[in-house]
């Protein structure tokens, strides 16, 4: 029997994770959220103890795991990563947006110009002192580690990551071609692909979604965070005359980005533009997203695969920006998605006839990688080396 000790953030993925974990039996887990203050949990669910920073040593020699698994190594994460005294195995379960290696800030290729120049509104000294400064961090991390700190009273996050990223020894990635990465910043431990969720339990009490030839309502993006690029979106939707509805997610990220996607839907589409600010439950949140004829994620880096999976599934025709690893993954397993640079302006005066043929393939590679038989062997295959 292997004990596995599951560092979380306060995330609603929290659930996902345990509902996966769950499955597999013989095994002993124990799922813990490292509270930053004292504040209740945002989501909260009867099998996440809470303890604080200073806890933690003690609390994983307790316990004594066979491996730590960090859901994400986002600032929360790292700084338990950095107070963790262990020398068992440790394991990242990487998300995307939390892989920060290297110490320049590049930020900018995450975004399309549009989000870029409208949100972070860049002059050109201010592009010019965002590169002295990444110079400064490659050549003196450490010095710029006690600038900051000095400066905001916080820990740098990036020289957290690099500091302690040659005590990970596995690598979980959300999709493969992520890997890639990891190996070209030196990394020559296990990389294993477990998917957070599987394909059931993100479709429990979601129907399929009816066939439609004509777009009248579209999603957009998974959350407010400026990478998901939505100001570019809507600019191109205005361009192309879209007159339907626009359903765009902003219930969790960046508030001032949500309030700046927000100005700019209302300014161009007016009471077409739905934004959803409130926390849905999977079930709601799934089944608003039925409602629409197509969605549109245009993130480069990997987010909101979740949502790109299941309305795949459900048979919605999925747009993704071509340049994204989301959109390179999807291509490399035979599932079939459009691409928002070439494809959008013929899909909204019509839909394809195939959609049904497409979905059909879908269904079938996301049944193959995401079925939750296959991902439960996955976990004992990890579990099976301890």
């Amino acid at each position: 029997m292997a004990k596995v000790l599951h560092f979380l953030t306060d995330e609603k993925f929290s659930d996902f994770i345990i509902h996966l974990f769950e499955k597999v039996p013989d095994h002993l887990f124990k799922y813990v959220v490292v509270k930053s203050s004292d504040k209740p949990l945002k989501f909260q669910n009867p099998m996440i103890e809470q303890i604080s920073l200073m806890e933690v040593n003690n609390f994983e020699n307790a316990f004594a795991p066979d491996l730590i698994i960090f859901h994400s190594l986002f600032p929360q994460n790292l700084l338990v990563l950095n107070q963790l005294k262990s020398t068992r195995p440790i394991c990242w379960f990487s998300w995307g947006g939390d892989i920060a290696l290297g110490h320049s800030t590049i930020f900018r290729k995450a975004h399309e110009p549009i989000t870029f120049q409208e949100y972070f509104k860049p002059s050109i000294g201010s592009l010019l002192k965002h590169e002295s400064w990444n110079i400064i961090k490659k050549l003196f991390p450490r010095l710029y580690y006690y600038y900051y700190a000095k400066r905001t009273g916080e820990l740098w996050p990036n020289f957290l990551l690099n500091k302690h990223f040659p005590r990970i020894s596995i690598i979980n990635t959300i999709t493969p071609n992520e890997q890639k990465t990891f190996i070209k910043h030196g990394f020559s431990g296990t990389f294993i692909h477990i998917p957070i969720g599987t394909i059931e339990y993100l479709m429990e009490g979601v129907t399929p979604h009816p066939i439609s030839h004509h777009v009248n309502r579209i999603f957009i993006g998974h959350s407010a965070f400026a990478q998901n690029n939505q100001l570019d979106v809507l600019t191109q939707l205005k361009t192309l005359n879209f007159h339907g509805e626009i359903i765009c997610s902003l219930s969790y990220g960046d508030t001032d980005f949500a309030k700046a996607v927000i100005e700019k839907g209302n300014a161009l589409f007016g009471e077409r533009f739905i934004p959803v600010t409130e926390y849905l439950t999977k079930e709601r949140y799934f089944n608003l997203l039925n409602t629409c004829d197509i969605y549109i994620n245009n993130s480069i880096i990997q987010q909101g695969l979740g949502n790109i999976l299941t309305a795949a599934y459900m048979g919605i025709p999925v747009i993704l920006n071509r340049k994204g690893v989301v959109y390179e993954f999807m291509k490399e397993q035979g599932m079939h998605c459009f691409s928002l640079q070439s494809d959008l302006e013929a899909m909204l005066i019509e839909l394809p006839g195939s959609i049904e043929e497409f979905t059909r393939k879908n269904r079938i590679e996301i049944d193959r990688i995401y079925g939750e038989q296959q991902v439960l062997k996955e976990i004992n295959r990890l579990l099976s080396v301890l």
